[in-house]
């Protein structure tokens, strides 16, 4: 049986400190401003805090690539909000099978170990065209 004691307290105690001060001390990493390269693309929107943004591929991988399932209406897949590109993305792989849509050539690319991208609502394309010229066009 595990007894509780003082002793046992104070060491939880200075555990979860040295926890708390380890986490706090780690490097900071640089905020990317718009037009930087980072984690793969270029940096289109960081939003007020500086923690948050978005990243657009360098390159245009969907050149001559289908839309896929055309006619078809999808499930979800509608969103236009910033911060829905990903979901919608979700939804088009979900609903559409057909190989090489653009929806499924952003979702298996991999640039600089990064595996995160999809394709940009309406918004977050906004987005993106506000700062195409930081960005390297369209």
């Amino acid at each position: 049986m595990y007894k509780k004691s003082k002793a046992n307290y104070l060491t939880l105690f200075l555990l979860s400190i040295i926890l708390v001060i380890s986490t706090q001390c780690k490097k900071k990493e640089v905020k990317p401003i718009v037009g930087d390269t980072y984690k793969g693309g270029k940096v289109f929107y960081v939003d007020n805090t500086g923690l948050h943004g978005l990243v657009a591929s360098a390159t245009d991988l969907s050149t001559g690539a289908p839309w896929g399932c055309m006619g078809s209406v999808l499930s979800g897949a509608d969103g236009t909000a910033n911060g829905t590109g990903n979901q919608n993305t979700a939804d088009i792989i979900k609903g559409c099978s057909e190989a090489g849509t653009a929806a499924k050539l952003c979702n298996d690319l991999v640039l600089e170990g990064f595996s995160d991208w999809y394709l940009p609502s309406k918004d977050e394309l906004n987005l993106m065209y506000q700062q195409k010229d930081m960005i390297g066009g369209f």
